[in-house]
């Protein structure tokens, strides 16, 4: 046996070891305060199935808490048990559970651990009084049993007497995708795309890069729902022409039509999409280019979002005028817009400093950050805010120190210095900077 897999061999069992010891250390967290459960349970969603011995401890700590715990607990017992051998009666268990949408996570639950020995129980749920769990149990038994007949006559009789839009359409969903031949079926479904009810267009459309239409079909279907009078439809109908890739790229325009409504949240969707729709940005640069100039603060900020995660060297310009906006969101994201440009947006540096002494905190820090992935060409004129009277300046100043990621004995020895800076906040960036450079955590 040769050195070293001895090494790695001991080396696994001491990593096996210090891991069984923080599931330990979390598990007895899981009886603190309700921060302490909430920490814990993200912690061991992380693990995973190596911390699957605490699924008891997570179906006890379900069953006597309130539902901000309780929600939290479905996801993590499927991250512990992905398989679902010991999780199953727990996740049936759920489904009882008073509060709707945390019985709703128990069904999909069941979905995810792909629990095919629960199908009969699923058909069951198919006549629950609740719409949520009828919808939930139709979408499990599609992913359950692709291409099976065992779930079509039950599917259909619970079909002819649906009357909520969101749970018809994940039926129709799911007897499409058990038969995606069946014509009528594939006809039945495309009515959802026109019906009356906003939710059911909705669903319809969400479901429609799952089932059999071809990208013609699908274009078609999103041009109309882009232009939909339901915003729920045009947001999800815009999350799809991202899915869709370069292969939608004839909505472009529409998609801009999107980018420019007042929802913030639906215009983010919008550059989201534009961005795998045009990744090389060459359609999109233009559409950019003009919004940069709009009268409104946010539509300014979403268009240089969009350049940074286009990350064009020859935006740099642009990017550079929005530096001195005088909305602070659209100087922050120009910021990180232009760090993202790597070398080739090292002619900004300069124009980020002043943003160290902006009275935005967020402003100043995201100015920090930023600088920091320009290297050490930014030391020499930084020294002028390191030295600065000003404790809030050099603070940040430091900061950006600790994001250098190459090695200069300059960084170690201003750390060092501002380690006795006489203002608290001063040395509590230095010891962050520190922090930053031993873990070589990138901006």
């Amino acid at each position: 046996m040769s050195r070293s897999f001895i090494f790695v061999f001991i080396l696994s069992l001491a990593c096996a070891t210090e891991r069984d010891r923080e599931v330990e250390r979390l598990r007895n967290q899981l009886k603190g305060t309700t921060e302490q459960k909430l920490a814990s349970l993200g912690r061991l969603g992380q693990i995973g199935p190596d911390a699957a011995q605490a699924l008891p401890d997570l179906e006890q700590l379900y069953r006597g808490s309130d539902l901000k715990i309780r929600e939290q607990i479905v996801p993590v017992v499927v991250a512990l048990d992905p398989e679902g051998k010991q999780c199953i009666p727990f996740l049936k268990e759920v489904t009882k559970d008073r509060f709707v949408h945390v019985g709703e996570m128990g069904i999909k639950g069941l979905r995810t651990v792909g629990a095919r020995s629960e199908v009969p129980f699923l058909i069951e749920l198919l006549g629950h009084e609740i719409p949520g769990h009828r919808a939930e149990a139709a979408h499990a038994l599609a992913l359950l049993l692709p291409e099976s007949r065992i779930a079509d006559a039950p599917l259909v009789a619970a079909l002819k007497g649906e009357k909520e839009p969101r749970t018809r359409a994940f039926m129709q969903m799911a007897l499409l995708r058990l038969d995606p031949a069946d014509q009528e079926r594939k006809k039945a479904f495309q009515a959802l795309f026109t019906d009356k009810d906003p939710e059911a267009r909705q669903f319809a459309v969400g479901f429609l890069q799952a089932l059999p239409f071809d990208s013609a079909e699908k274009l078609n279907v999103l041009r109309r729902a882009l232009k939909d009078p339901d915003m729920r439809t045009r947001r999800m109908a815009t999350r799809i022409s991202g899915l869709m890739g370069e292969e939608a790229a004839e909505l472009i325009p529409l998609l801009f039509d999107i980018f420019y409504e007042k929802d913030h949240a639906l215009s983010r969707e919008a550059i989201r999409a534009l961005g795998r729709v045009d990744p090389s940005g060459e359609k999109l640069l233009p559409h950019l280019g003009r919004a940069l100039r709009s009268g409104d603060a946010r539509v300014r900020t979403e268009a240089v979002v969009g350049l940074g995660q286009i990350a064009s060297p020859s935006s740099l310009a642009d990017l550079r005028r929005m530096l001195s906006d005088p909305a602070d969101l659209v100087r922050l994201e120009a910021m990180r817009a232009i760090a993202r440009l790597g070398p080739a947006g090292q002619p900004a540096m300069l124009d980020f400093l002043p943003n160290l002494r902006s009275p935005s905190a967020e402003v100043a820090y995201v100015a920090a950050e930023s600088l920091g992935a320009f290297g050490p060409s930014v030391i020499d004129p930084l020294e002028p805010y390191l030295q600065s009277p000003e404790a809030p300046v050099r603070e940040k100043a430091i900061l950006v120190l600790g994001w250098i990621r190459a090695e200069d004995p300059r960084i170690d020895s201003w750390i060092e210095k501002f380690l006795k800076d006489p203002e608290t906040a001063v040395q509590a960036a230095a010891r962050q900077a520190q922090q930053n450079r031993s873990r070589g955590k990138k901006p």
